[in-house]
């Protein structure tokens, strides 16, 4: 962990990566407007992508704050892919060329109608805003109704990271709820359920009731149950927990909503993986639990990874359910130490894990895999990937038809908040000094076909000096971007065919449409850097004044990138096999200036 983490603001930003064998790890892309006080969990319930952390730790403006240091609101996410379809195809409907001899006017009418086209995409294709978790209904099961606990009268708090799984149309939730009597607290599981609308996408959520864990009391409540995990197995829904001084707890959810022991084929209860009952304890003190369980299936097996067995601390313990009975499979490698736990999800014959480095010293994710015939590999750390919180993973299939594939999508939460960058300053030219404020033209996107590559591009003025006379700075900037795994990453030279913007040409009108200078400026915009950026500056002598607008000749041509194929159109009704990726820049950004 950085040793700056506990300086650090409470609510981070989340981030997010894709990961397949041939490419490895994309960069990190900020998960912007979503800020998380803990580790992410992530999963899909009929195509619709969810993702549940908490967060709002101390934000009282919105009517969240929590009721303790370590109780914090459970929020909520969402994307689904299907909503973007019918937008997709009206912008590639937009994209179609006008007829050859169209209008000035024609033209303008177009060129905003693609604007607007893109613009829509671009808002759907967002995830939805965290809101909180707040049940419609309560406590389906009427049990305990006389503990103050399971009544919730605004967002959801849990004490660690909340578990869930698609079971169905549902997505079920298992939350770690602190219940009070009097001056005395306890914790327990309390399960949750979200049911979306089809039509308007709304999620409903509902309070199920207390777990039945039957530790410790009488009344089926026990001292502390912590470290929940869900994962659904041989047709039907596992969970795994702690109780302080326990083995692991493993139980199945019934039919009736009841959730029992699992037993071994002779009907006797399992023998579970053991927990170490002085590291359990230290690890759910102060602000939430440091040793959540991770559960993924794999091979037709229930695999478990934690940190709450024995060896040195810091270690991690394997343990796998083959449906009868549970099997040791003994801590880690040396090397594979973690400050919190893993998180874990099957994929391309591999099961995943991926931690926080127990270093002190390094906040870089570690990535790791199992099989079994070769055991855990050795980790590979993760640069630009900084996390003190265990990771989400899930599996997904992605991509253009012809080039549809797997891949390993992790979101986690970042050691810092993410802010959106400033706008860089012009290029230095030589003997031009004292920029003053610079004017902008609005951001605005061109895509490939179906939306998989996009360019952002904008024009801007600045007024400065040259050597003592009066100049503007004309320019023009870009930013290539690939859509996978239901975001947008950085495009730029490092694919089989790199991204290449072709020539730009700059022209600078007065409110007569004509050229104070006589001239447009033309350059080839190239090959972008490593992230995804191209920019071009030039420098005129100011005119005299008046009201000037800078804009760009429609028809800018982008190349290659990510999603370039060699493989041919493979039977689509677009004999451009790289039409994912290839397209002309036709909307057209235009920034304006007043000089007196």
């Amino acid at each position: 962990m950085a040793e700056e983490a506990a300086k650090q603001q409470d609510d981070q930003s989340l981030w997010r990566a894709m990961f397949t064998p041939g490419d490895g790890w994309s960069p990190g892309v900020a998960f912007a407007g979503h800020l998380s006080a803990a580790a992410p969990a992530l999963a899909e319930v009929n195509g619709v992508f969810y993702c549940i952390h908490r967060g709002a730790r101390k934000n009282p403006e919105d009517g969240m704050r929590s009721s303790s240091s370590a109780d914090i609101p459970v929020l909520w996410t969402s994307f689904d892919p299907a909503v973007a379809q019918p937008y997709l195809a009206a912008r590639d409907k937009a994209a179609t060329p006008l007829p050859s001899g169209a209008s000035e006017a024609e033209q303008a009418r177009w060129q905003e109608q693609l604007a607007a086209a893109s613009a829509a995409l671009d808002e759907v294709r967002r995830w939805t805003p965290d809101s909180p978790v707040v049940p419609g209904r309560v406590d389906k099961r009427k049990a305990y109704s006389s503990y103050e606990g399971d009544r919730f009268a605004e967002a959801v708090e849990s004490f660690e990271t909340p578990a869930i799984i698609a079971d169905g149309d549902i997505l079920r939730m298992i939350i770690v709820k602190t219940v009070r009597f009097g001056p005395a607290i306890s914790r327990h599981l309390y399960e949750l359920e979200g049911t979306r609308d089809k039509k308007s996408g709304e999620v409903t959520w509902e309070g199920v009731g207390f777990v039945e864990t039957g530790s410790d009391d009488t009344d089926g409540l026990g001292i502390g149950d912590y470290a929940p995990a869900l994962a659904a197995f041989n047709g039907q829904i596992h969970l795994l927990h702690t109780t302080i001084g326990k083995n692991f707890t493993h139980r199945v959810r019934g039919q009736d909503g009841r959730w029992t022991a699992a037993t071994a084929a002779d009907g006797k209860p399992l023998a579970t993986p053991k927990v170490n009952r002085k590291r359990m304890s230290r690890d759910n003190r102060g602000s939430g639990g440091n040793a959540n369980a991770a559960l993924a299936v794999h091979d037709g097996k229930l695999h478990l990874v934690h940190r709450l067995g024995d060896g040195a601390d810091n270690t991690l313990t394997h343990a796998v359910f083959d449906g009868t009975q549970w099997a040791d499979k003994g801590t880690l490698p040396a090397g594979h130490l973690s400050s919190r736990t893993a998180g874990m999800a099957s994929y391309d014959g591999k099961l995943h894990a991926v931690y926080p480095d127990a270093d002190p010293k390094n906040s870089k994710l570690r990535h790791t895999w199992w099989t079994e015939k070769d055991g855990w590999a050795d980790a590979v750390d993760l640069d630009g990937h900084d996390s003190d919180n265990a990771p989400a993973l899930l599996a997904v299939k992605n991509g253009p038809a012809c080039q549809e594939r797997e891949a390993l999508l992790m979101v986690h939460r970042g050691i810092d908040r993410w802010e959106p960058p400033k706008p860089p300053a012009p290029r230095p030219k030589a003997k031009v000094t004292d920029h003053g404020e610079t004017v902008y033209g609005p951001w605005l996107s061109d895509e490939g076909w179906g939306g998989w590559s996009r360019l952002w591009h904008r024009t801007a003025i600045t007024p400065a000096l040259c050597e003592g006379r009066k100049v503007l700075i004309l320019s023009w900037e870009a930013h290539a971007e690939y859509y996978w795994g239901f975001w947008y990453y950085n495009d730029h030279g490092s694919y089989k065919r790199p991204v290449h913007v072709g020539t730009v040409e700059l022209r600078l009108r007065d409110s007569r449409g004509a050229a104070p200078d006589g001239r447009a400026f033309s350059f080839n915009a190239g090959i972008p850097d490593d992230a995804g950026r191209i920019r071009f500056d030039t420098v005129i002598d100011r005119p005299k004044a008046g009201t000037y607008t800078l804009s760009h000749r429609p028809g800018i041509e982008k190349t290659g990138g990510y999603w370039w194929t060699p493989y041919g159109a493979d039977g689509h009704n677009d004999t451009n096999e790289h039409r994912w990726c290839e397209f002309t820049v036709n909307t057209v950004s235009k920034a304006t200036i007043t000089l007196t």
